[in-house]
């Protein structure tokens, strides 16, 4: 994400089952909104910003810093009325500063709710809404964007930009180009230096597993032919283009970076995909030996005037304009800019988590599994002893006692860092303990770290430089070369590479890297990027990679390393749809397609076939035959996303993973070959991701257990364990396994949860208070008993809402950052209603603490409402002073494979200052 300069905006988000109970006409106001979870927070984006520009006043971004500025100066005044309806006022003059009431998200719940409101629209607050568009993202989840009636001519006017609309296209593919606007980004300086060139593309011969569905066969399943010679044009820079580091450093000023980003991801008019720093003018003076080259439309530019190179496959309408100065021209009008939506860090991470799609895929036995996971083994049983200083070490502390800056995200760590004490209140215990728990959960599915990092990837930029100035394109990096600034460093030679989502073991590679003094020189401003070369088949491996922002997941972790079979990458023959003049009526269509995407499906279904196929002998028909089915998966997948395109592809077969159409299928040819390898079943470890479906075992090893206690006198471990079985017993068994809702085979991901379970079985704390006074979190003000009985009244309506909500959001399977946005606004909703009971921010500290800290149940929402301010009191009643970890070789405290000593040291100005703006 790039640094937002501006505030976030509030929309409404309704979804049609309201609006439809409600004739289509809908009166909500704001704060109503917030309590029903029907506000949303977004960051700005292009769209905002021209809604924005066509109010007939519209408060500035400094104005509204003002009130802010006012609202948290009078939370430091003396609680009375005065202070109190001033902030009322205040609040609600931010609230219509930040609210964009002309744009809604609309969830929607059926598709025919879907008909009707697309063609006739719906009434919020007694304005008329329209459809403006969906995005790729937005309808997956069943939404889309309408806007208000009166402002659409002229907002989907500027999103169309000027483009020659004769120009026939894809649909969902032109609708996915005009939503682009739609996109969080940070307005950064304009240039009218840009050069669009041709992607530059390299052919090759390549040897490939080819699948094809689009030919007939006798079975009806995907063709797969293994050693095919495929004559590969790669497009190497697909998705990214050139920025030149000047023009970069200006964008860091912007971004208010403190460091040069190796590439930033921008939006303008159809335009999307990664610019990264690259000297093309010393390349025209040193390589090429010639300063002026041509565009797309033919156009000769002087590359010493040139600040931005793009290329056809980010300007996605290139084709649709005259010349470079038609599209700056048509952008300047309808008000478009350069904007960024995300920038590379300045530091990588050493250590990141695997996932069980990277696991299942490698050749693993059962002393790989041991060895890959111990690690993460030891570092949660060092934890578990909830030991004070090693707490500190598990919650991040070594790198808060550098830079002490705690937030309501560190909360935990910020509190005992600041007073040994709270250790022994039973909130932080059993929120320690959680982590600690869901830590150890995650490990059952995967989550197990390792040496590693994502990184953003590039095409070789030098290839695209030969390019573009005419050359012989070659690149600096050769087949199977990779470079990377960070691993170069360490003096890694070669790493394991995955990227999500992933399907089968060709997914998974071995890179070699590559570096000399020509890379050094060429790539010194791409550090903390991931450079690929532009001769072979890597992209096509990585499940479809390019290269406008997708990552790979690196690491050199000897175990992985092993575990990767160096197979030929899957290519998928693709499939194109027909493209036309669109029409209001064809996004209409493209939508209802795209609602409700399955690749996820498709993935755990990939998942399933792993488990099943680990049941039989490899060589084995039926391992042959899961092995074939688990690589046609990359296939469907690519199909799923192909159907939101409007291409007619095929779906993956019913009797792939349906138990009844496996059974059918075998009736229709003989035998029960598909019934044995159905993938019908999630594997046992899933019952750690998804609650339902460990709440469906565990109900089922209960009842099952009870029945068997009944029929035979035995549980079913014993049963299974007996010898001389009667007849009975072993049908019994066999209705066990076959009911079973897990899939229990050893495969390698239940073997890990398994392994896990076993080294944490046992699991105890005490997790009440422990001669815990709540004052440590308190200053020395008189709290008011009127206030008290306020907001305990508040917090008890509040918390009820939050019930509601959770129950809602776990029936209608919301997604963790939606549920987050959501939950914020309840927080922010209570803080408002709070704070016109008692206006300043540590009086309603001291009062919420006073009178509802005793409740163990209130006490994570009362650290959600007014944390800071606890570790503001906490600073103060420590003399603002830290008890801070630091690596040591003569440290008494070992953790994570390291030394460490701790020591006390008061907080800087710089920290303080921080800490109180």
């Amino acid at each position: 994400m790039s640094k937002q300069l501006s505030s976030r905006r509030l929309i409404y988000e309704i979804d049609t089952t309201r609006l439809k109970n409600n004739d289509w006409s809908l009166e909500l106001d704001l704060d109503a909104a917030r309590r029903n979870g029907q506000i949303i927070s977004m960051f700005d984006s292009e769209v905002f910003r021209m809604i924005r520009k066509l109010r007939s006043k519209d408060i500035t971004e400094e104005e509204i810093d003002k009130i802010k500025f006012k609202i948290k100066k009078l939370q430091k005044e003396k609680s009375n009325s005065e202070n109190r309806r001033r902030i009322k006022k205040l609040t609600k003059d931010l609230d219509r500063a930040i609210l964009m009431p002309e744009y809604v998200s609309l969830v929607i719940k059926r598709k025919s709710d879907y008909d009707i409101v697309s063609k006739n629209g719906f009434f919020l607050n007694g304005d008329k809404f329209v459809e403006l568009l969906g995005s790729p993202n937005g309808v997956k989840k069943n939404k889309v964007v309408f806007i208000k009636e009166k402002i659409y001519s002229k907002i989907n006017t500027q999103l169309n930009n000027g483009r020659d609309e004769n120009v026939a296209f894809v649909p969902a593919k032109l609708q996915a180009y005009l939503s682009l606007a739609c996109s969080n980004s940070t307005p950064v300086s304009n240039t009218p230096n840009v050069l669009v060139v041709r992607d530059c593309e390299t052919v090759f011969e390549a040897k490939v597993t080819k699948i094809d569905d689009t030919v007939e066969t006798d079975s009806g399943e995907p063709l797969i032919t293994e050693n095919y010679i495929e004559t590969k044009k790669f497009e190497n820079s697909d998705g990214q283009g050139l920025i030149h580091p000047t023009m970069l450093m200006e964008w860091q000023k912007d971004l208010q970076l403190d460091y040069l980003p190796s590439g930033v991801c921008i939006r303008n008019a159809f335009t999307k995909g990664m610019l990264f720093p690259f000297d093309f003018r010393r390349f025209a003076r040193d390589i090429a030996k010639k300063q002026i080259v041509k565009d797309v439309w033919g156009e000769e530019h002087n590359i010493n005037n040139i600040d931005i190179v793009l290329t056809t496959s980010m300007l996605k309408l290139w084709n649709c304009y005259k010349s470079i100065s038609h599209f700056l021209d048509c952008c300047k009008k309808n008000g478009f800019g350069f904007s960024v939506t995300k920038v590379t860090p300045q530091t990588l991470e050493n250590e990141r988590r695997l996932n069980y799609q990277f696991i299942q895929a490698l050749n693993l036995d059962k002393d790989d599994i041991d060895n890959l996971i111990n690690p993460t083994i030891s570092e949660l049983k060092d934890v578990l002893g909830m030991g004070y200083e090693k707490t500190i070490l598990f919650l991040g502390g070594e790198a808060m006692g550098r830079k002490f800056t705690p937030t309501i995200k560190d909360k935990l760590v910020s509190a005992l860092m600041l007073d040994s004490r709270v250790i022994n209140d039973g909130y932080i215990k059993t929120s320690i303990h959680k982590m600690i728990t869901k830590k150890i959960n995650e490990a059952k599915y995967g989550k197990i770290k390792v040496k590693g990092n994502f990184q953003i990837i590039a095409g070789d930029p030098y290839t695209l430089c030969e390019s573009m100035f005419g050359l012989e394109p070659k690149g600096l990096l050769k087949a199977n070369e990779f470079y990377s600034n960070y691993w170069n460093r360490l003096g890694v030679k070669e790493v394991a590479a995955f990227r999500a989502p992933m399907s089968c073991q060709s997914n998974a590679r071995k890179f070699k890297l590559a570096v000399n003094d020509d890379m050094r020189n060429w790539y010194k401003d791409m550090k903390n990027v991931f450079i690929l070369n532009s001769w072979d088949t890597t992209c096509d491996a990585l499940n479809g990679a390019d290269f406008d922002g997708d990552m790979v997941f690196t690491t050199n972790n000897e175990v992985v390393l092993k575990g990767v079979l160096e197979l030929d990458s899957i290519l998928c023959v693709q499939k194109n749809a027909p493209k036309k003049r669109v029409t209001k009526v064809d996004m209409r269509k493209a939508n209802k397609k795209s609602f409700g995407n399955d690749v996820g499906g498709i993935t755990n279904k990939v998942t399933s076939m792993y488990e099943r196929m680990s049941m039989f002998d490899e060589g084995s028909e039926e391992y042959t035959t899961l092995k074939y089915r688990i690589q046609c998966g990359q296939n469907y997948q690519q199909n799923s996303i192909d159907k939101c395109k409007g291409i007619v592809a095929k779906d993956m077969p019913k009797y792939w993973y349906d138990y009844k159409e496996a059974k059918a299928k075998d009736e229709q040819v003989g035998g029960d070959f598909n019934q044995r390898i159905v993938a019908n079943k999630k594997p046992y470890f899933m019952c750690y991701i998804y609650p339902s479906l460990m709440s469906n075992y565990k109900s089922f090893i209960t009842n099952t257990n009870k029945n068997c206690l009944m029929r035979f006198g035995i549980d079913v471990n014993t049963l299974m364990a007996k010898e001389n079985k009667t007849y009975e017993e072993k049908e019994y068994l066999e209705y066990y396994n076959n009911k079973m809702p897990v899939g229990m085979s050893k495969c390698i991901m239940n073997e890990m949860a398994w392994k896990v379970e076993n080294e944490f079985s046992d699991i105890r704390s005490n997790l009440k208070d422990a001669n815990f006074d709540k004052r440590v979190y308190m200053s020395n003000v008189k709290i008011s008993n009127l206030h008290k009985k306020k907001v305990k009244v508040l917090l008890e309506k509040y918390q009820k809402i939050v019930i509601q909500f959770v129950k809602k959001a776990n029936r209608e399977k919301i997604d963790k950052e939606e549920k987050k946005d959501k939950f914020d606004e309840f927080i922010n909703s209570f803080q408002r209603e709070a704070l016109t009971i008692c206006n300043n921010r540590e009086d309603l500290c001291n009062t919420l603490i006073a009178a509802c800290y005793d409740n163990v149940n209130s006490r994570a929402f009362i650290w959600n409402v007014v944390g800071e301010q606890m570790l503001k009191n906490l600073i103060k009643n420590n003399n603002s002073t830290i008890y801070y970890p630091y690596i040591s070789s003569e440290g008494d405290v070992e953790f994570n494979g390291e030394k460490y000593r701790f020591d006390y040291r008061k907080l800087g100005e710089e920290e303080i200052n921080e800490i109180n703006s």
